[in-house]
């Protein structure tokens, strides 16, 4: 996992242009293909704070922490402004250079502004539901949306109805699963009054079930399930 420094921001809000930035970094200097995510704090100290931890943890798993030192520069969105990368160690040595893929055909101007505009609706279409706010990171949501109108940017007539991704299961949330699932299902089941010990089920199995279903329009759906099978 690769980690950019971090910079200031002006608002809450995550904006897209910080992540294809990024994405573009990663991709000229570490050969590296992925989702990029970018997490907004109130201050410093917390967002140095999450920032240790995450790299904490990436590497408490087993897993390679790079820190780039990338920050972000308006002046710099295809990434080309190159970065020493930092002194390998045994926790966080780059991946090998592999040979890059054809750089994809561009997005049509209309359609990045599009997808732009759009990021605030699909934030609020999260945030206004409370199962799938509680279920799934609306940030993440709001990205993985973005990523999609990018990916299918260049398919023929006009973009799809927002509503209309989540309705179809087009956009598959498996990287956008709220950190604190487990805590969040236990509490909602037990406000409908069921005991812990079933509600620590219930939280099981819901669990399990939206990574194998990760999508907004089944979370009340897998929920309820999950009742069902614990009572």
């Amino acid at each position: 996992m690769y980690f950019s420094a971090l910079f200031d921001t002006i608002g809450g809000t995550p904006n897209p242009a910080w992540n294809d930035g990024f994405n573009n970094f990663l991709s000229k200097n570490y050969s590296a293909q992925g989702e990029a995510n970018c997490t907004t704090m109130n201050t410093r100290r917390e967002a140095e704070r999450l920032l240790k931890d995450r790299i904490a943890g990436v590497r408490a798993n087993n897993h390679k922490a790079v820190e780039t030192g990338w920050k972000f520069d308006p002046t710099d969105l295809a990434g080309n402004k190159q970065r020493p990368r930092p002194t390998p160690t045994p926790d966080d040595d780059p991946e090998p250079v592999t040979p890059s893929r054809p750089p994809a055909k561009p997005a049509p101007a209309d359609i990045r502004q599009f997808a732009t505009q759009e990021v605030p609706a699909a934030l609020a279409l999260c945030q206004n539901d409370r199962m799938v706010s509680g279920a799934f990171d609306c940030y993440c949501i709001q990205r993985t949306v973005y990523n999609y109108r990018m990916e299918h940017a260049n398919e023929p007539g006009p973009p799809e109805p927002l509503s209309d991704l989540f309705a179809k299961d087009k956009i598959n949330c498996s990287t956008c699963i709220a950190q604190f699932l487990d805590a969040w299902a236990t509490s909602h089941a037990q406000s409908q009054s069921l005991p812990l010990p079933v509600a620590q089920c219930v939280s099981k199995r819901f669990a399990t079930s939206l990574r194998s279903k990760p999508y907004p329009s089944h979370v009340k759906e897998l929920f309820n399930a999950a009742i069902t099978a614990c009572k």
